[in-house]
């Protein structure tokens, strides 16, 4: 896995240049595999159930004076760590196994001048805020991925007209007549399609005559593309940068299934779904509201609401979401019933995340 990461994929295009947090067991440490792979892109995990002697303390400070970051996962206190946490620059707090009135004397009697606390399976939006007011500064769990409504958001007459044009080419037949008036009449979008089309994305460069040339040379699913994340990417205001990316890669990675399992007549939908996946959250109300004013067709609103489960847009789907949580064994059971294999996803993944970052 580490191999595949960092030589055949090339980590900092998973991560988008950040750093990789990766368990490193024992043996790893002792055979200083951690030294293979550069220390820009990786963070070496301890993990709690390591005992720390001093042969472990020894290959640590070894790699602290290579300039590595090191960090302790899900901890807790035992024999041996006083040293240790001298070293390392990140300690990762589980809210889940840790109770929540114990962590401020952890954060009291160990916060130091360059040590940072990761609070890890954040599940609420109140174990969010305790963990910003204890101090941590890093944050991991699916409370990220989920919505909180407090208020709905109020469309715009600009973003309106961009809905109506979401409606349209989400219809079973869109007329060219149709897109073609409503795309000129939004000069923002209509300036991004010319830039498009002579952009190194592309890799051409056209003489172009009108708008409507532009679109004929991209065609309808591109422009499909390119409006749902210019539409999301507007309504982005306030939230994570990461509700995008995550939503771009949901939508390439169940279109490239979609591909792979000679299933092409529904990649577009595919698409869509894994792009409107967040949608609920971008515009704070929940999912059935929310997608009821994009006008999907029906099998697209049935995946996104989670009426249809057994479909196979809705195995796709399933599929994304538990390779996205890390759930590998029930991934690839579904990945099986649609005639697909490990390395499918693996590989859909990974040309999933290039996309999203050639395209930022």
């Amino acid at each position: 896995m580490l191999t595949r990461a960092f030589i055949d994929f090339g980590i900092e295009e998973v991560t988008g240049n950040k750093k990789a947090f990766i368990n490193f067991t024992k043996e790893f440490l002792i055979n200083d595999i951690a030294t293979i792979f550069p220390k820009e892109y990786l963070v070496v995990e301890i993990l709690e159930d390591i005992l720390i002697d001093n042969e472990m303390l020894t290959k640590c400070k070894k790699l602290k004076e290579l300039g590595y970051t090191l960090a302790i996962d899900d901890f807790t206190y035992q024999a041996g760590y006083d040293e240790l946490i001298g070293l390392v620059d990140i300690i990762k707090i589980d809210f889940k196994i840790t109770p929540v009135k114990e962590i401020p004397e952890i954060v009291k009697k160990y916060k130091r001048q360059g040590l940072s606390l990761l609070a890890e399976k954040v599940e609420t939006r109140e174990e969010y805020n305790i963990a910003v007011e204890m101090g941590f500064v890093y944050f991991q769990g699916y409370f990220f991925a989920k919505p909180e409504i407090n208020s709905k958001k109020k469309f715009t007459p600009y973003r309106e007209s961009r809905l109506k044009l979401v409606t349209l080419l989400n219809s079973s037949n869109p007329e060219f007549e149709d897109i073609s008036k409503l795309i000129e009449g939004d000069l923002a979008f209509s300036y991004e399609i010319l830039k498009l089309v002579n952009s190194a994305y592309y890799g051409q460069r056209n003489e172009l005559k009108s708008i409507r040339f532009a679109i004929v040379l991209l065609g309808i699913n591109e422009i499909r593309k390119w409006l749902y994340l210019a539409f999301i990417s507007d309504l982005r205001r306030n939230q994570p940068e990461e509700i995008i990316n995550i939503s771009m890669i949901r939508a390439k990675f169940l279109e490239s299934l979609a591909l792979r399992a000679n299933r092409s007549d529904l990649a577009p939908e595919l698409l869509t779904i894994g792009m409107f996946s967040m949608i609920d959250l971008l515009l704070n109300e929940p999912m059935s509201n929310a997608i009821e004013e994009m006008h999907f067709l029906g099998e697209i609103n049935d995946v996104l609401s989670g009426k249809d489960t057994t479909g196979f847009m809705a195995c796709c789907y399933n599929i994304v979401l538990r390779y996205e949580k890390g759930d590998w064994d029930s991934a690839a059971r579904n990945a099986t019933n649609l005639n697909l294999t490990v390395s499918d996803l693996n590989d859909a993944y990974i040309d999933s995340i290039r996309w999203v970052q050639k395209i930022n």
